[in-house]
């Protein structure tokens, strides 16, 4: 059995295991804080049910994580996944799916017209994931990721409730990433 909880600062110490493959993103204590601090309600955790003390504090395993954030952009309210990752042991449980439903879900709630991703071009295996889940390729951007070797990455969409004539999911005008800021 597993349940989905609001992620703490205490978690963020938890996370690095689950980011040890090259499929995962890794981001800097700081990123976490930051969307911990200004998107909480964004921010779950799949944590074990179990607890064990490590010399400084109360730890727990945790199978899967989200940080997202509402987005208000031209009076159009969208969902963004800034992050999801399960650990390698737990995928294929639907952590992920779960992760995403919980996004979709209060999107919906705050009336977002779509939720939003963006996704490395060379990580076929996400970007499967997230069209079985309903995601489309709006665009595509160009040197998104920067960490080494420049990639691309599509920014995929789904459209939500409020988006009951699909006018989000039509095909965008590819970008440079210098130009998203």
């Amino acid at each position: 059995m597993y349940k989905i909880e609001p992620m703490l600062p205490s978690d963020i110490l938890s996370l690095d295991w689950i980011n040890l493959d090259e499929t995962s993103e890794s981001f800097p204590f700081s990123y976490y804080l930051y969307y911990l601090i200004n998107y909480s309600e964004d921010c779950i955790i799949i944590p074990s049910l179990l607890e064990y003390e490590t010399s400084f504090t109360y730890k727990r395993d945790i199978y899967g994580y989200m940080i997202g954030k509402l987005e208000e952009k031209d009076g159009v309210i969208s969902a963004h996944a800034s992050a999801v990752s399960v650990a390698p042991s737990y995928r294929r449980n639907r952590f992920g799916k779960m992760c995403m439903d919980v996004m979709e879900k209060s999107g919906d709630v705050y009336n977002a017209y779509f939720a939003d991703l963006y996704v490395r071009e060379g990580n076929t295996t996400a970007i499967e994931f997230y069209k079985k889940l309903g995601y489309v390729t709006y665009r595509k951007v160009f040197n998104y990721y920067v960490d080494g070797a420049e990639e691309n990455a599509l920014d995929m969409r789904k459209s939500l409730k409020m988006d009951k004539d699909k006018v989000y999911m039509a095909r965008g005008v590819d970008i440079q990433a210098s130009k998203l800021r």
